[in-house]
């Protein structure tokens, strides 16, 4: 019989507190891991494509990726704020995801295009992209 798992005790059940937090640690740890390393991909071949597809003035990574709770299914949240380009908000998105997807990362990107205006006025009207920012946003 496996010693982790919870036994019954005249009804109630015991749980080994010890195991489930060394669980708790693995998962945590291996979280990190899967965050950290898609960190370093997104620098070394997304932000450059983007980059080179917009005239960007900050990246800010946000959700469970900048939180580093990333899982092997979760997908990577940016916000790049941008000079003006003359288009319209939908066009950039969608020129934002076809640059996430011709990058080939291994993992899902959802990437939301700002111009410094969009930014200043998501920051005076409490937008809530903005608010997760402030609540885990990392600058790269």
């Amino acid at each position: 019989m496996d010693d982790h798992l919870p036994l019954t005790l005249g009804g109630f059940m015991r749980v080994d507190t010890q195991w489930l937090e060394a669980q708790k640690a693995d998962r945590l740890a291996a979280c990190r891991r899967v965050s950290e390393s898609r960190i370093v991909l997104v620098r070394q071949h997304l932000l450059p494509s983007l980059r080179a597809a917009f005239p960007v003035r900050t990246f800010w990574l946000f959700g469970s990726t900048a939180r580093r709770t990333a899982g092997e299914d979760s997908d990577l949240d940016l916000l790049l704020i941008c000079e003006e380009t003359g288009e319209r908000w939908m066009d950039r998105q969608a020129r934002a995801i076809r640059v996430c997807q011709e990058t080939l990362l291994p993992f899902a990107c959802d990437a939301v295009v700002w111009t410094v205006s969009e930014w200043r006025h998501a920051q005076a009207s409490g937008n809530g992209l903005w608010a997760a920012i402030l609540a885990d946003g990392e600058r790269l």
